[in-house]
């Protein structure tokens, strides 16, 4: 199995130990900005729909899917920044038809490699019958791209024992920022199927030329599904190899889903260990509902949120928290949400947080802030220390949310600069690409 070398993961270690200790820095502005609105093109031939993660490629270039729109049913989607603005180019259409992303459509976020190549999923499409979705590989190659099938799942149909409805895409050195080497493992979940029909984490090895999957754990393999169910989000590799993720489901505390650690072991499976379940207390005050992956720092804690508990929830409000969860003393809430009045702080985090150089936690919420009604909007926020400040408020026109609304995942460059999606909103209501500057 790859690895991060020792040499770079020690840099990293030690320099991220040191800035995570730092207090709390200041308040600043930040700004924000839409760079793409979409459906700008007759019949939305630009995709509609996005609220998924990006990524960024050496030459500052972004990329990104929609679930929507384009020729078929969904694109995968380049920005380039030309003279002061940005241009958006599809570099594909799922199910469209022969020559095209034809085998797949409702496309998660992508990772690239060191060649600026793209891997992804869909959670639909692939074999004939099955439609339980596919990992896929753009390669790029004298300014042109050309798709290419990586996996099909459930090729022999139902009980779909290798995995149903895929999430997106991990490796090793992921956690650190650096791109795919193409070579060494790749690494996901998938929502439903496998042995117990609770969900999988597998494996994707290169093999004469071509990718071979392997189921390396089965969720609700225990009693009421006590090891978790329903795995939503992406895995996170750390440096020595093992991997860390959540469901959104299952657990001991009242099915409001697990953070988990999968360690590799000489036979299959491999060894899974429930690190926290989530609903454990009273009115799950310790969040409930995980959806996004956790992220890792050089310690070795990790952080994340939950899409509902908290102490402010009851049926009107999701709520949710962002956690931290530290091996020697469990899981802690850094913010619960919904705390300020209709929610000004954001509710319902439905993606991970990210973490910059100094320790600084950043991310979204799907809904609450303080403009749109009750429940629409969404925030960006930031957690440094014990200060938590909202960086911004989407649907600032409550009437057309030119802005974006129902924001996805972030990501951040080398400067600190902040970009991500919306599924919703922006000048033609069909989601916007966003960046938020210090």
């Amino acid at each position: 199995m790859s690895r991060v070398s020792c040499l770079t993961w020690l840099i990293y270690a030690v320099v991220v130990s040191f800035l995570v200790l730092a207090p709390a820095r200041p308040a600043i502005a930040w700004t924000y900005h839409v760079i793409y609105s979409f459906c700008s093109q007759p019949n939305c031939a630009d995709g509609e729909g996005a609220g998924r993660s990006l990524v960024m490629d050496a030459a500052g270039n972004l990329y990104g899917t929609t679930g929507s729109g384009g020729a078929g049913r969904g694109t995968v989607f380049q920005l380039t920044h030309q003279n002061g603005h940005w241009a958006e180019h599809v570099l594909c259409n799922f199910a469209a038809g022969e020559g095209s992303c034809f085998t797949g459509y409702n496309p998660n976020g992508l990772i690239i490699d060191k060649s600026g190549n793209l891997y992804g999923t869909t959670a639909n499409g692939g074999p004939a019958g099955a439609d339980a979705g596919t990992v896929f590989h753009l390669i790029k190659k004298h300014g042109r791209w050309s798709f290419r099938n990586v996996y099909l799942f459930c090729p022999r149909g139902t009980p779909c024992a290798d995995g149903w409805q895929p999430e997106g895409l991990s490796y090793a050195g992921a956690a650190e920022g650096l791109p795919y080497d193409g070579q060494s493992p790749l690494f996901g979940t998938t929502m439903v199927g496998g042995a117990n029909r609770g969900g999988v984490a597998f494996e994707l090895n290169r093999k004469k030329g071509g990718w071979r999957e392997r189921v390396i754990y089965s969720f609700c393999a225990q009693q009421n599904c006590a090891d978790g169910a329903t795995p939503y989000s992406p895995v996170t590799v750390g440096p020595s190899g093992v991997l860390y993720g959540t469901t959104a489901q299952g657990g001991r505390g009242n099915g409001g889903g697990v953070l988990y650690q999968l360690s590799p072991t000489e036979t299959r499976p491999w060894s899974q260990s429930v690190l926290y379940s989530f609903c454990s207390l009273s009115n799950c005050t310790d969040g409930a509902g995980p959806e996004g992956a956790p992220t890792l720092d050089s310690a070795g804690n990790l952080f994340g949120t939950t899409r509902s508990g908290g102490t402010r929830c009851d049926s009107d409000y999701p709520c949710g928290i962002a956690f931290v969860f530290r091996h020697a003393r469990g899981e802690r809430t850094l913010h619960p949400f919904c705390s300020y009045t209709i929610c000004k702080d954001g509710t319902n985090p439905t993606a991970g947080p990210i973490q910059d150089s100094a320790g600084n936690l950043f991310g979204t919420t799907f809904y609450g802030g303080a403009y749109g009604n009750d429940a629409a909007g969404g925030v960006v926020y930031e957690i440094s220390g014990a200060k938590f400040q909202v960086l911004y408020n989407f649907c600032t026109d409550r009437l057309q949310c030119t802005d974006g609304n129902e924001p996805g995942p972030l990501i951040i460059d080398r400067s600190g600069n902040l970009y991500g999606t919306t599924a919703q909103g922006g000048a033609n209501n069909s989601g916007v690409v966003f960046e938020v500057t210090p």
